[in-house]
C-alpha cells in the first residue's frame, strides 16, 4: 500500500484512499458479488470458461492450475482502492475530461501490483463488481469511486507467460496470461489505424464490439 500511496495523481492531488478487508464474512460477500456480476454478464459460469481453456490446451501450456467458483478469487487479502470523485480535476476546465481521480486509483493499483510481485506475492486486480453494493458494504462514501478491488496472496504456483492460440475454427481461446506483442501496439510519429483494425477484431485479449459474439459462435461450434 505504501507502493500504492507513491503512484502519481494529477496535480498531486493524491485522491485514493484504501479499505483493507481480512474478514472471512466480507471477502465472502465479495467473492459472491463478483460471481453474480459474471453471470448477470451473459457468462453462465466460471467452469464453463476453464472448461473451453483445457480443451483448447491452454491450461497445461500456462502452467496453471484447475480452478473452481469455490476457490476462485478467495484470496486472503483485499484492498479495495477508492479515489475522490470531487479531485478530478475541475481546475482545468478546458479538458475534455476529468479523469484524474480514476486515474490515480488505477496508478495505485499498478504500483501495489507490482511491489506485491517483488515481494513474491500474488495479485489480481478484480474489476467485476457492483460498486454500489461494495461501497453499501464498507461504508464508502457516495462521492468515492471504486477503481478495483487488488486481491493479495501467495500463489501456489506461478503460471507461465502464456502464448496466443489461435485455432480457427475448431478453437479460438486464448492462453490463461496472453500479452500482445510489443510491434502490434507501438506506432511511431502517427497512428497506424490500419494495424490496429487488424489486430483490435481479433479473438485474442478482452471485449471488442463483435468480439464476444464471435467467441461464442467459435466456442458453440468446436
Amino acid at each position: 500500500m505504501d507502493a500504492g500511496r507513491w503512484a502519481p495523481s494529477g496535480a498531486n492531488s493524491q485522491p485514493v484512499e484504501f479499505v483493507v478487508v481480512k474478514k472471512n464474512e466480507s471477502r465472502e460477500k465479495i467473492r459472491k458479488l463478483v460471481r453474480e456480476v459474471w453471470e448477470m454478464s451473459g457468462i453462465d459460469n466460471l467452469n464453463t470458461l476453464l472448461e473451453m481453456m483445457k480443451k483448447s490446451g491452454a491450461m497445461d501450456k500456462s502452467g496453471a492450475m484447475d480452478v473452481t467458483w469455490e476457490d476462485y478469487y478467495n484470496a486472503p487479502v483485499m484492498v479495495i482502492v477508492t479515489s475522490d470523485e470531487d479531485k478530478r480535476g475541475t481546475e482545468y476546465e478546458h479538458a475534455m475530461h476529468y479523469t484524474m481521480s480514476g486515474d490515480a486509483g488505477c496508478a495505485a493499483i499498478q504500483n501495489m501490483q507490482l511491489a506485491a510481485r517483488a515481494l513474491g506475492l500474488g495479485s489480481l486486480w478484480l474489476t467485476f463488481f457492483d460498486p454500489v453494493r461494495i461501497k453499501y458494504w464498507f461504508g464508502i462514501p457516495k462521492t468515492m469511486g471504486v477503481a478495483g478491488i487488488i486481491n493479495l496472496g501467495y500463489p501456489v504456483e506461478w503460471p507461465k507467460e502464456g502464448e496466443i492460440e489461435l485455432n480457427i475454427p475448431n478453437m479460438s481461446i486464448p492462453d490463461i496470461t496472453p500479452r500482445r506483442p510489443l510491434a502490434d501496439m507501438v506506432h511511431y510519429e502517427k497512428f497506424d489505424e490500419d494495424k490496429w483494425q487488424e489486430y483490435r477484431t481479433m479473438v485474442l485479449y478482452g471485449p471488442v464490439i463483435g468480439k464476444d459474439r464471435k467467441l461464442k459462435s467459435l466456442s458453440a461450434n468446436p
